[in-house]
């Protein structure tokens, strides 16, 4: 079975709109493995948060696995999206740490909670709260992948059982035989010195592509190429195509795009495939048939 790893560990709160990235904070190698820290920009939405409120962070352990993430805050207000972001590894690593800065969710006064429409509890806290925040991770080469959990991050000032940071880690599992989608275990943590760390273990289905598979049936013939065709036709015209393919394989020339040249590569080559030729696509490309 192959497994592809990816861990995500989380220390939440909200976050801003923006997703640049600050200059990498450094590299650890371990037992061979490299890792690179990216420390995130804090968000807009924290601009005006002073340092000492800043009590959690989000950090995203990413492997050869691109991941999408989003974090948007759910109040008695309208949900504001602080976090939208793709994230790869760094070149030259085998994983890469994003941090982000986050801060902690609205903590009414618990004698006027009737006031609010929604409320949010945690079996760590021991207060209810008036915000969460909802976090999604999901595959972008999988569409069905996609993992969804709401989170509170505890106020210091006020919650009886958290006075420090909170960490959320959810650490990922790519496995490319997975019957469903997603599969997740429960949340299991604790708290110490006023600090909760949470976990909870993830694991995401991975479909692999085949270069010019688009339809994805195991072999690279004119039923591609035809698809590749009329899905470039349709995306010129600006309409959205009925039938689904997988992008990534459509893309032959690697050029970001769908288009004609997409298909006549794979028309080519299935039909050297169809005269005897052993090659990969990849093989193809790179040699001198490839016109």
């Amino acid at each position: 079975m192959k497994i592809r790893f990816l861990s995500l560990i989380c220390a939440a709160s909200v976050l801003g709109t923006t997703t640049l990235l600050l200059p990498i904070s450094g590299s650890a190698e371990e037992d061979g493995t490299v890792t690179t820290v990216v420390q995130m920009e804090r968000s807009k939405a924290l601009a005006y948060e002073p340092e000492n409120e800043i009590t959690g962070e989000i950090a995203l352990i990413v492997d050869e696995h691109p991941i999408h993430v989003n974090i948007t805050m759910y109040s008695s207000e309208k949900p504001v999206v602080y976090y939208d972001a793709d994230l790869t590894a760094e070149a030259g690593s085998d994983l890469t740490k994003y941090v982000f800065q986050v801060d902690y969710s609205e903590y009414p006064d618990q004698s006027q909670l009737s006031q609010f429409q929604n409320l949010y509890t945690s079996e760590y806290f021991t207060g209810t709260y008036s915000s969460c925040y909802y976090i999604t991770i999901s595959a972008p080469d999988t569409k069905e992948a996609v993992f969804e959990e709401s989170v509170l991050v505890a106020d210091p000032h006020s919650d009886a059982s958290v006075t420090g940071k909170t960490r959320y880690t959810y650490t990922i599992l790519f496995d490319e035989k997975l019957e469903i989608p997603v599969t997740s275990g429960d949340s299991y943590g604790d708290i110490t010195d006023g600090n909760a760390d949470i976990f909870r273990d993830i694991t995401m289905l991975w479909k692999p592509y085949a270069l010019g598979d688009v339809d994805e049936s195991g072999v690279i013939d004119m039923q591609d190429a035809y698809l590749i065709l009329l899905y470039g036709s349709y995306a010129s015209m600006n309409i959205e195509p009925d039938f689904e393919i997988n992008l990534d394989a459509s893309d032959t020339d690697g050029d970001g795009k769908i288009t004609q040249t997409d298909a006549f590569l794979t028309l080519v080559y299935t039909s050297y495939v169809a005269m005897g030729s052993e090659l990969t696509f990849e093989e193809f490309l790179a040699s001198d048939l490839r016109p």
